[in-house]
């Protein structure tokens, strides 16, 4: 089992965590002998195989979760060698009285489990713009305001009750943002999954889920700890049934993990040429993102506890486009940040070396210092794009509806985008990036009723050539841009009646 360093805690922690919440129910069980048994042995193997974080709440179970977890890990005289992790989550009666709920619920946490010693306590409620705009959640100033929920956490970190704070990642992407960008807390437990990448990741247009905005990159500049939950969505994943809990939640009901079952029947299918398991894909996802310390697993048994470990210790992967394409609607497409800029020129500089190498005389501008400027510009007009596909940024490319200077020796001109400087990610060539990319511009150019979308390349580069021919564009005519370098303009008309 690998083992990191928790955001800027000096704690270093197994990348698996035991969940022992109410999906699948292994711990939250009314007094039973034989479940109690099955608990305290799947616990022991998880130690086994070097798991040493496990995560509870006040909630679970309404404290049978806590219960039986600290019984377990006592009888296995474990209790001092792992890192607990619980939550409080407030009521409205409780936000007159902070500091005493907050207080209260902590003592009560460690009544249950037996311990004086908890290494995260966590809010649980989800937070949003208004309280109450979601089931039990909580405002932003409620959370960072005078006297609010940070206060009484930081106090109870100052006086040694608990090592850590921490908040739940579910809500409004802004708030959880905010949140994040405050400092205050050391760690985030939020949804990352391969059904719903978008704390991590920016998502296409065609999302249909809650889009948590991609507030991880506020987590990774305060160098916050990350928990990945919900890895499995609930058990659609690993073809579980839906557990009891599901039937009654509130945050992620019924309907949600019926559309997570359709989606992991077509992402098995798409895994079956390749003898991969949807499982282990799910495991290696959401450990895949920088972000993310630790994912916390609610383990059925010993087998599946062997699986992820296994899946964690082979890292990260690549999806099957098919998978890509489903998760995020498509390439998720946004305009390029200043910070991006030199991702871009480095990726025009290995174009560029790769082309020359293979005797092309393709000239990309951005791999040259006498237009840096031109490119920063790019940047700030808005027109460079970056491109990101399956938790990885794979490419760039300039997207604009004023034409460059080689268009203009062609007569008619009809509204038209035009597509320049595409290059792609070192490590996802042979990824299909390319044709993905086309194929969002000329989604895009319908939605801005565009009649043509228009690129060139080299004259000589039989092989660009080959590849704009072989996706729709045809010839427009030949332009020589300075003595010997002549350009083959390509374009496609654009379905504007396509829905």
């Amino acid at each position: 089992m690998q083992h990191v360093r928790l955001g800027r805690s000096s704690l270093v922690i197994s990348r698996l965590a035991l969940g022992a919440g109410p999906v699948p129910a292994a711990f939250t069980h009314a007094d039973n002998r034989d479940a109690a048994r099955a608990g305290r042995d799947l616990i022991r193997h998880a130690l086994d195989r070097g798991i040493d974080w496990f995560d509870t709440a006040a909630g679970y179970g309404e404290g049978r979760s806590e219960t039986n977890l600290g019984a377990a890990l006592r009888e296995l005289d474990a209790l001092d060698s792992v890192h607990l992790a619980t939550k409080v989550r407030l009521t409205p009666g409780n936000l007159g009285q902070l500091d005493s709920a907050v207080r209260e619920s902590l003592a009560g946490s460690c009544q249950r489990l037996g311990t004086r010693r908890i290494t995260l306590l966590q809010l649980h409620n989800s937070i949003t713009r208004e309280r109450g705009d979601e089931p039990t959640s909580l405002s932003l100033v409620v959370v960072l305001g005078p006297n609010g929920v940070a206060d009484s956490l930081e106090r109870l970190r100052d006086d040694g009750l608990v090592s850590l704070i921490g908040f739940t990642g579910i809500g409004h992407a802004e708030a959880l943002r905010a949140v994040a960008a405050s400092g205050r807390f050391d760690t985030v437990q939020a949804p990352f999954n391969l059904a719903n990448p978008s704390a991590g990741w920016p998502v296409g247009r065609a999302f249909e889920e809650t889009d948590y905005g991609g507030f991880f990159a506020e987590c990774q500049a305060q160098r916050m700890g990350v928990f990945a939950i919900r890895v499995f969505a609930g058990g659609a994943l690993t073809n579980s049934p839906p557990s009891a809990h599901t039937f009654q939640t509130k945050f992620f009901p019924l309907e949600l993990y019926r559309r997570d079952e359709v989606r992991a029947a077509r992402w098995r299918a798409a895994l079956q040429p390749l003898n991969r398991d949807l499982a282990e894909v799910a495991v290696r996802f959401s450990l895949g993102h920088a972000a993310v310390t630790a994912a916390i697993i609610g383990f059925q048994s010993r087998e599946q506890i062997d699986a992820a470990v296994a899946a964690a210790d082979h890292g990260p992967l690549w999806l099957p486009a098919e998978i890509e394409d489903d998760i995020q609607g498509g390439l998720a497409v946004r305009p390029a940040r200043l910070d991006e800029l030199p991702a871009y020129l480095a990726c025009s500089r290995d174009a560029q070396q790769r082309l020359r190498s293979k005797g092309l005389g393709q000239y990309l501008p951005a791999a040259h210092d006498e237009f840096a400027d031109e490119m920063r510009q790019r940047v700030t007009q808005g027109t460079l794009r970056s491109v990101w596909s399956g938790g990885q940024q794979v490419g760039f490319f300039n997207w604009d509806f004023r034409p460059p200077e080689m268009w203009n020796t062609v007569n008619d001109q009809p509204p038209a985008w035009y597509i320049a400087g595409m290059v792609v990610a070192p490590m996802a060539r042979g990824r299909r990036v390319g044709p993905r990319i086309l194929r969002w511009c000329l989604e895009d150019a319908r939605r801005q009723q565009a009649a043509v979308v228009r690129l060139d390349c080299h004259s000589a580069n039989a092989w660009l050539r080959g590849f704009y021919e072989s996706h729709g564009f045809r010839a427009r005519g030949l332009v020589e841009t300075y003595p010997g370098y002549r350009v083959c303009l390509f374009e496609q008309s654009v379905d504007r009646t396509a829905p």
